[in-house]
């Protein structure tokens, strides 16, 4: 099925229509507290590629595939980012308006197919050779699937004996925030809005398959990976109430970077991101 000029009308104003909704109406995006939480997960999955990438030599290409790419942000980002020159990145994702937005910004930018290919693809179900890629990116999709160990069994399928997969997701089990959550609700409110990333988005359609930290672990390993990195993310997912308390808000931001380097704190965050090695 082609993208016609009707159908990318509809779905530009269906965008404008649910931000309109979500910033008026449901007042849930646009938030600076929600802008820290995405600046620090964006920022672990570039470190977490850029450390693997330090160990090629330059003279070795680099394949990189950015699974779930939606319209491209990360691969986008990894581009302008990883100063290295022979590294080539796919993108994929079964969405395909997202791919059309992920190629006309290939095209504006004047990016070539040699540095960056989009294409539509099932992540369950990869048409793509076994052990091509030298690292995979995965990120806020594995919540997505009915069936996250198969997405997982395709991965280690396309990866290189070796090589490296960084992980994304939102952690579905925040003990600090839990606690901070049950005592609010029996002071205050049992029916507030809910406030984690893994909850809110249970209210509408979107993560299906949320784990902690701990079932994360167990599902890779027993899948051939084995973890070389855990990076966590913001302890808070984001929030308007938060926005209306800068100096809250600052002493939680303070708080949430001491707990970066603190053992035994990895659980304390909404995202956590992964470094993998395919062993």
């Amino acid at each position: 099925m082609s993208i016609t000029n009707d159908a990318l009308l509809d779905d530009l104003l269906q965008q404008k229509l649910i931000k309109m909704k979500l910033f008026c109406i449901d007042n849930n995006i646009g938030n600076y507290t929600k802008q820290y939480e995405t600046f620090k997960r964006v920022n672990n999955i570039l470190r977490g590629v850029q450390r693997q990438v330090d160990k090629f030599k330059d003279s070795q290409p680099i394949k990189i595939l950015d699974l779930g790419c939606g319209d491209g942000f990360n691969a986008f980002n990894l581009y302008y980012n990883l100063k290295y020159a022979d590294m080539h990145i796919t993108g994929i994702d079964f969405i395909e308006m997202d791919i059309f937005y992920a190629n006309k910004t290939k095209e504006y930018l004047n990016i070539g197919d040699d540095k960056i290919v989009f294409s539509i693809g099932d992540v369950c179900g990869l048409k793509l050779s076994p052990g091509t890629f030298d690292i995979v990116v995965f990120s806020e999709v594995i919540e997505h699937l009915s069936d996250p160990e198969k997405s997982v069994r395709e991965i280690a399928r396309v990866l290189k004996n070796g090589g490296i997969l960084v992980l994304s997701t939102p952690n579905a089990y925040n003990p600090l925030l839990d606690i901070a959550r049950k005592v609010k609700n029996f002071f205050f409110s049992k029916n507030d809005k809910p406030k984690s990333a893994v909850e809110w988005h249970g209210k509408y359609p979107g993560h299906i398959s949320t784990m902690s930290v701990t079932q994360l672990c167990k599902l890779f390993q027993r899948n051939g990976f084995k973890v070389v990195d855990l990076k966590r993310g913001s302890i808070l997912y984001g929030s308007h109430s938060l926005d209306k308390h800068p100096v809250i808000s600052a002493f939680i931001i303070i708080f949430d970077v001491i707990l970066d380097h603190l053992p035994f704190t990895r659980s304390i965050t909404e995202n956590i991101t992964m470094v993998l090695k395919k062993e």
